[in-house]
């Protein structure tokens, strides 16, 4: 679980970055994405990875949330 969240964060040195857990920033529910590495993502579903990676603050994955209304609904709370 959150694959690619552990994924990114590989990069980043505590020592350098405050990091923190917010349950609002978890990863959300990726489909047919989902468990997979963004380098498999690539591989298998070029088309998505493309379409995330040019915008990926409107993208959706298959039948899933929009991450912008993701965010939305996390500023209400």
């Amino acid at each position: 679980m959150l694959t690619r969240t552990k994924e990114t964060v590989e990069e980043f040195d505590p020592k350098d970055y405050d990091i923190k857990h917010m349950r609002f920033l978890n990863e959300i529910y990726a489909g047919i994405c989902e468990e997979l590495t963004y380098a498999e993502i690539q591989e298998r579903y070029p088309e998505e990875y493309e379409a995330r990676r040019v915008n990926k603050l409107f993208y959706r994955y298959p039948g899933k949330f929009l991450f912008l209304a993701i965010h939305f609904l996390h500023m209400d709370l």
